[in-house]
């Protein structure tokens, strides 16, 4: 009798083992918000890009995937860590001609998040791929406020 009392102790150490792997896999609730698109700085360019475009000629994208504008070329050596360095990054803002939807202008707005070694490492990047695949990528000084002329300059070069 002495030599059976482990079993109910072994009993509770199983239940309680079930019942901590249950609760560890339960998924978490509430655990996102919403976001916004775009920051002010962002929005107050978004508006500018609205006043200088043409809109019978371009429609303007926010925050695409870079990896939705350009792609690695079948049978390149090291395709997938090439297109593992693309396909998470984002161009800001894209101007594209509004009857087949080419990419007229990239356009990124750069902060001072964009001084860091990673940042730079990044817009290297950014603008590589955009010159291989014959986009016009652009860069734009992050303000508080934008001047139309300035901004249809940087545009039409």
């Amino acid at each position: 009798m002495l030599t059976d009392w482990w079993l109910p102790v072994a009993g509770v150490v199983v239940f309680l083992l079930v019942i901590g792997l249950w609760l560890g896999c339960r998924r978490p609730r509430n655990v996102y918000e919403r976001a916004w698109l775009l920051s002010e700085n962002e929005l107050a360019f978004y508006r500018v890009l609205e006043r200088v475009v043409d809109h019978r000629q371009y429609v303007i994208f926010c925050k695409t995937r870079l990896e939705d504008i350009v792609r690695v070329k079948n049978g390149v050596k090291n395709y997938h860590a090439l297109r593992n360095r693309i396909k998470s990054r984002h161009i800001d803002f894209l101007i594209c001609r509004r009857r087949d939807l080419t990419v007229w202008r990239a356009v990124e707005l750069d902060d001072r998040s964009h001084e860091t070694p990673n940042a730079m490492r990044s817009d290297a990047l950014k603008d590589r791929v955009c010159a291989q695949a014959g986009i016009v990528l652009v860069r734009a000084q992050s303000k508080t406020v934008y001047r139309d002329e300035d901004i249809r300059t940087l545009l039409t070069g």
